[in-house]
Formats: structure tokens, sequence, C-alpha cells
């Protein structure tokens, strides 16, 4: 278990494995994951995090720092918020196709 101390938050990685199987019938399926424990400390009269207080992040890169992981989460959560609002603002869910009948063979 790591712990970041020159950050303002708290981090606190943990390497495990987990199966992936679906079923006890279904063969095993291991695979080694970085959970990544995560607690901003902006509040530092608050001796004792409440079980609310932390977030984890998942990763199957078990080689990453937490530092690296919350900068790419971070990249990823600002391509999240501009597809919702796209989708939200600009009706970029709405399928714009027209379904057309399909053309018949030439026959020459």
């Amino acid at each position: 278990m790591a712990e970041n101390t020159k950050q303002p938050y708290q981090a606190k990685a943990l390497d495990v494995e987990l199966n992936l199987s679906s079923s006890p019938d279904e063969a095993d399926q291991w695979i080694k994951v970085r959970l990544l424990f995560v607690r901003g400390i902006a509040q530092p009269e608050k001796a004792q995090p409440g079980k609310h207080d932390w977030a984890v992040f998942l990763t199957t890169d078990t080689n990453l720092e937490p530092h690296r992981i919350l900068e790419l989460y971070a990249m990823r959560w600002a391509i999240e918020v501009y597809f919702k609002e796209a989708k939200q603002y600009l009706a970029f869910s709405k399928s714009k196709a027209v379904t057309m009948p399909p053309i018949s063979p030439l026959s020459i």
C-alpha cells in the first residue's frame, strides 16, 4: 500500500486480483488491478475520514502512480462532460438518419 503526502489529497493504492468469472461453474478469470482510494485533505480539522469522504478509482495498469491515475481520470472526465453537454444542448443524441428503402439491383 502506497500513501502520497505531498498532494492536497490523501491517496492509498492497493493492488489486488479480481475474478471476472460470472458464475461458479465458469473457469476463473483472474486479473490484477490497482485500487486507488482518495480523499481531499482541505479539511484539516477532520481527523477521521467518514465513509463518504473517499473515492475509489480502479485501473488494470498496476504500474501507474496515484497522481498519474488521477491525471488520466481528470482528462477522461473532461471528455465525458463534453459529450454529455453535446448530447444535452446540441441534440447529438437524436439520430438524424432517415430510413430509406433498399435500392434494387440494376440488371443490364
